[in-house]
């Protein structure tokens, strides 16, 4: 099967192209904006064949936009001199295939995320979300602190358990009388999934 495994397309947008053997070696390229277009062969963007006879490695094509055309084409990558990149076999037979773009995130619309610090943040907190996480321990101390305070890293020593661990402080209740007080604390231990 003639397949597209590369491609190099400014405007980055979804595109149709219509592949197809001519000469029994070399392929013909033709892009399309539409399925429409593609399908009846109308308002043809650009087109171009093959450089090389078509070969397991690939064979480049560079494009020339048709008169028709409204979008001026260009590479996406200058460093690369391809349109697209065909692969298969002289005893292909046309075939259509739909090539997205580069990138496909929806917009952004909320303007909480149209602040730059804001979409750091987001963005970190997104990667975050993937490479760690959490572990929260419930712990009673049998004295008061009067010093903690939230954000606080602490070190939880264990000689029984031969653990020493580095926690954040995320919670903190006082309870007891006016003659003794006792803290309860809740930690956050980072853990790594890559490790």
């Amino acid at each position: 099967m003639l397949e597209i495994n590369n491609w190099n397309l400014n405007p980055n947008r979804e595109w149709f192209v219509k592949l197809e053997i001519v000469d029994t070696t070399k392929v013909k390229v033709s892009l399309f904006l539409t399925l429409n277009d593609a399908q009846s062969l109308t308002n043809t963007i650009a087109i171009g064949t093959s450089e090389e006879d078509i070969s397991s490695s690939g064979t480049a094509v560079i494009l020339t936009a048709e008169d028709v055309g409204i979008f001026p084409i260009f590479y996406f990558n200058d460093q690369e001199e391809f349109h697209l990149k065909i692969i298969g076999t002289s005893s292909d037979s046309s075939i259509l295939h739909q090539v997205k773009p580069f990138v496909d995130l929806p917009e952004i619309a909320d303007s909480m995320y149209k602040d730059a610090t804001l979409v750091h943040r987001k963005a970190a907190m997104e990667i975050n979300k993937h490479t760690h996480t959490s572990i929260f321990r419930d712990l009673k101390i049998a004295k008061h602190y009067p010093n903690l305070v939230l954000g606080n890293v602490i070190q939880l020593n264990s000689s029984r358990l031969s653990e020493n661990k580095t926690t954040v402080l995320e919670e903190r209740t006082i309870s007891g009388n006016k003659n003794f007080l006792v803290d309860s604390i809740i930690t956050r231990e980072y853990i790594d999934f890559i490790r």
